[in-house]
């Protein structure tokens, strides 16, 4: 239910701007509860009553106040339905808007959203959360594949892909196996959730194309030709067992990739 609150979109609705393109919710020491939005050109620290059920968001601007201008709106209810054909990258299936509350939702055409993973909107993410400038950077570097990260996970399957054994590093990228999104921030940069894989393999993961059981054997979850199972030679198995914490964060990308998110 959270992922939807930590989105991004563009819309469609001929100049219209009342919905901010960048938006998430986070706990602010000095104001509890908050809302940071981008909207015309810049970030507002703002307070609005924000509900989440299921796949719909319900944005009640009628109480929204911008904390930084002091600035204070009564401009409607906005409702943005969305559906998750990927299990990950939520789009908006329906965009609705009321006058004010209580009033008939009129429904907009369908909008247009940016990949939810955005690396570039993570990293302003983690930027805005005044971390110490190290732990920061280790968390910008590990959502880029790079530094301590890179290296950490590249040493735990010795520097190879983890299927291929490919060990060309221009090939190579460092994933995260329980996804990003879904971790808390000492999850980001544990090693044991991380994986090498050579690039293609890595898509294909990245999108729940494959998975791998508890045993290091890889299965096919999506749809993917038989020809091209053929050319990439897949499935596979890893090539080395998984330890007890990889299992974890491996089950967690398996459920989903199975199409069971819980």
């Amino acid at each position: 239910m959270a992922d939807y609150l930590h989105t991004r979109w563009t819309d469609d609705m001929s100049g219209e701007d009342w919905i901010p393109m960048e938006w998430f919710e986070r706990e602010d020491p000095k104001h509890g509860l908050v809302h940071d939005w981008y909207w015309k050109g810049k970030w507002r620290l703002a307070k609005c009553d924000i509900k989440c059920e299921g796949a719909v968001v319900t944005i009640d601007y009628s109480g929204y106040k911008t904390i930084n201008e002091n600035q204070k709106a009564e401009i409607g209810v906005a409702r943005v339905r969305f559906h998750d054909p990927e299990r990950r990258r939520p789009i908006v299936n329906e965009l609705q808007w009321a006058v004010s509350p209580g009033d008939e939702f009129r429904t907009y055409p369908k909008s247009r959203v940016f990949v939810q993973d955005d690396v570039e909107f993570d990293i302003k993410k983690i930027e805005r959360k005044n971390l110490p400038p190290t732990t920061s950077k280790q968390l910008v570097d590990a959502r880029r594949g790079h530094g301590q990260y890179r290296s950490e996970v590249m040493a735990q399957w010795k520097r190879k892909c983890a299927v291929t054994g490919i060990a060309n590093g221009a090939v190579l990228r460092a994933s995260h196996i329980k996804p990003w999104r879904y971790c808390e921030d000492d999850e980001r940069l544990d090693r044991f959730n991380g994986l090498i894989l050579c690039a293609n393999l890595d898509a294909l993961f990245d999108r729940y194309l494959i998975t791998f059981s508890p045993k290091g054997e890889m299965e096919i979850c999506g749809v993917i030709d038989e020809s091209d199972l053929k050319k990439l030679g897949l499935p596979q198995t890893l090539r080395h067992a998984l330890t007890p914490r990889q299992k974890k964060f491996m089950e967690h990308h398996r459920q989903r990739a199975l199409g069971d998110p819980t």
